[in-house]
């Protein structure tokens, strides 16, 4: 009896990681939109957010994002991605700031603030990214 559930307990551990492989393998999904922005875009989540906003656009994607990765680029920060996610890290006197973003529609994009330092407010870079956004 012990090792049948020793076996079943297997069996579902396996499954958990086999399964998501299995969805996002799907060959048939073509994707229909050239990105505009030269660089790659990874789209992974990670599950320890911090934590997440989202920012209403008023100008088109990207040349939003063209003129914010110019202005982390001229400030010695790093950016990858395009128009429907991607990555983006900013020094500041007190340490890195790591963001994520993905696009939630033609005007909305969530940003994620995956690593910072613990004495700045996430409020605070909040403010800083929605100005440089709008």
């Amino acid at each position: 009896m012990k090792r049948s559930l020793h076996i079943k307990t297997m069996a579902i551990v396996i499954g958990l990681f086999v399964i998501p492989a299995v969805i996002y393998a799907q060959p048939d999904q073509v994707a229909t939109k050239t990105p505009v922005l030269e660089q790659p875009c990874v789209c992974e989540s990670t599950s320890l957010t911090k934590y997440s906003f989202i920012v209403k656009l008023k100008n088109e994607i990207s040349s939003i994002l063209k003129k914010v990765k110019s202005i982390i680029t001229q400030q010695g920060g790093k950016f990858e991605g395009n128009t429907e996610c991607g990555f983006f890290d900013g020094k500041s006197v007190l340490g890195i700031i790591k963001v994520k973003y993905r696009s939630i529609s033609h005007n909305e994009i969530e940003i994620i603030i995956e690593d910072k330092p613990f004495i700045i407010p996430c409020q605070t870079i909040e403010a800083k990214i929605k100005k440089y956004l709008s």
